[in-house]
């Protein structure tokens, strides 16, 4: 009697160590499992990031604390940066940089301006007749904006009574650029 009764004892704890939702060894394995995912083409991705130049300035950030600590407002709306991995919706060294990362993981990514927005083209700095402009009364200055025929947008970089010089190359062309990227959500 007494074999019988240490027999359903241990029968009843092993039991209970082994009851879905108590076994801590099969817990730890599941997230485990979930932090090896490492993002690939085709996965969308939520990722939160602080670019800067290599001076250390900011240029972008979805991190609403990253802008406050520069002192800039970038945006109405701080959120992690959404995007289908492969589908070019970002910057192909950016794109590049979270191939491979993992959930909640966070690196350094450093982008030479060929794989980010191009290099500096010279030939994107267009000098043009006031008189060819309509300009309709438009008060412009050096930094305004122009929209030109085919949809490209230029910023005026000088002006005199007779020309305009239009640089259309986009303004982070030639730079290398650092972003900080963190993963959040993995799909």
């Amino acid at each position: 009697m007494k074999k019988f009764f240490v027999l359903i004892l241990l029968t009843v704890l092993m039991l209970g160590c082994t009851a879905p939702g108590t076994d801590q060894k099969n817990e730890t394995k599941k997230v485990d499992v979930m932090n090896e995912i490492t993002i690939k083409q085709g996965d969308i991705v939520q990722v939160d990031y602080v670019g800067t130049f290599e001076n250390g300035t900011l240029f972008d950030t979805s991190i609403k604390e990253e802008a406050a600590r520069a002192g800039l407002t970038l945006r109405d709306n701080y959120a992690p940066l959404t995007l289908t991995v492969g589908e070019h919706q970002v910057i192909k060294g950016f794109e590049d940089g979270v191939i491979g990362m993992k959930l909640g993981q966070e690196k350094i990514i450093i982008i030479k301006s060929a794989d980010a927005y191009g290099t500096f083209n010279p030939t994107a700095m267009v000098n043009i007749s006031r008189d060819k402009l309509d300009l309709s009364g438009d008060q412009i200055t050096v930094g305004s904006q122009l929209q030109a025929s085919n949809g490209a947008i230029g910023v005026v970089t000088a002006l005199d009574n007779a020309t305009i010089t239009i640089d259309f190359n986009h303004p982070l062309a030639g730079k290398t650029l650092i972003f900080r990227i963190i993963i959040r959500k993995i799909n």
